[in-house]
């Protein structure tokens, strides 16, 4: 499974004219690539595109047309529990802790952002081999 974690801030960039940067993970996003989603990021990308126009609402359908689609419900994101210490040293807003346990939660644990807290959190975490990056280019996707 090609299973990556794409941030709301990311899929805004995904709009026309889309960045130079992200047409090639738009492409293999679109014809290779499996989503992994939540309830609660399902909810963000609805709230920052307009569902009727997006680029990426429209690959989101193609994903869920070909069963690419890796959602992680609410009873293994509650599953996860941080401890104090690692919550202590995250930068993250409380709001995105989920975001991060879905990246943990998922096979490669590949994330595509570009806030910099979650960024730093993603890659920070102890005892996981996550990796987050700004730019799909550094992240092996493919």
């Amino acid at each position: 499974m090609k299973d990556i974690f794409v941030d709301d801030c990311v899929a805004v960039r995904l709009e026309n004219p889309v960045d130079e940067k992200l047409k090639s993970f738009l492409e293999w996003l679109w014809r290779h690539g499996t989503l992994v989603v939540t309830n609660k990021i399902l909810v963000e990308y609805g709230a920052s595109l307009d569902a009727g126009s997006s680029n990426f609402f429209v690959i989101l359908n193609e994903c869920i047309k070909h069963e690419r689609i890796l959602k992680i419900d609410n009873d293994q994101l509650k599953a996860l529990r941080f401890s104090k210490r690692v919550e202590r040293s995250l930068l993250s807003n409380r709001k995105d802790w989920w975001h991060i346990k879905a990246v943990l939660l998922s096979p490669r644990k590949l994330a595509l952002s570009f806030d910099n807290n979650f960024l730093r959190d993603v890659n920070g975490f102890p005892g996981a081999a996550a990796r987050a990056s700004r730019s799909p280019d550094d992240l092996p996707y493919k």
